[in-house]
């Protein structure tokens, strides 16, 4: 059996990652489509994967 260890990321983290605000990043992360997060500890984080992939759809294409 073979289990993939996931990254889970905080706001600050998303921020970073956006590089925005993370007044910003929250805005993000209640848009639909943004995926949920998860509650560890008492602490909400999310899945970097998971946040990447909807960078990604949304992007525009590059051509002009």
């Amino acid at each position: 059996m073979s289990h993939t260890i996931q990254k889970f990321i905080r706001l600050k983290q998303i921020a970073a990652l956006l590089n925005c605000s993370q007044t910003s990043a929250t805005r993000y992360a209640k848009l639909n489509g943004f995926p949920d997060p998860f509650y560890i500890g008492g602490s909400k984080m999310w899945i970097q994967e998971e946040v990447i992939a909807w960078v990604m759809s949304c992007r525009r294409s590059r051509r002009a």
